[in-house]
């Protein structure tokens, strides 16, 4: 018995992660080309971010702020957006455990990372801080 529900608590836990990714994925997808004409970046650069490879070139740290910007999780100015976030992070919310835990690392990494930086500094910041600590705590 306990058994089966440990395999069922993994699924539920791996249809999250799914969803969060697919989540971040189709808006990508969705918001990517207009970003790829603001910024003139490449669909390659794109297509690295959605494998979430942390951009190292100018073009790709502006490709990734133009699409948190996008998701509202950036404003145009670059300074981090934490009603943004949580409109994005909405279709989560079918699990609200994974919905909560989510949340709260989106709104540690908001905290964590200084607005006080060049805006797609921020954005890079923001990514590499959402993906390497979402990794970490199971999230992603």
């Amino acid at each position: 018995m306990y058994r089966i529900l440990i395999i069922y608590f993994c699924f539920i836990g791996a249809d999250a992660m799914i969803k969060l990714h697919e989540l971040f994925n189709t808006n990508a997808m969705r918001v990517g080309p207009q970003c790829l004409e603001e910024i003139g970046a490449t669909e390659d650069t794109l297509k690295k971010i959605a494998n979430r490879e942390i951009p190292t070139s100018r073009e790709g740290m502006c490709l990734i702020t133009c699409i948190h910007e996008k998701f509202g999780m950036q404003n145009s100015d670059g300074k981090t957006n934490r009603a943004g976030t949580l409109i994005f992070l909405e279709p989560l919310k079918e699990d609200l455990a994974y919905y909560s835990r989510t949340k709260d690392h989106f709104m540690e990494c908001l905290d964590t990372v200084s607005n006080e930086d060049e805006k797609c500094v921020i954005g890079t910041k923001l990514m590499e801080c959402l993906s390497i600590g979402g990794m970490k705590k199971g999230i992603i």
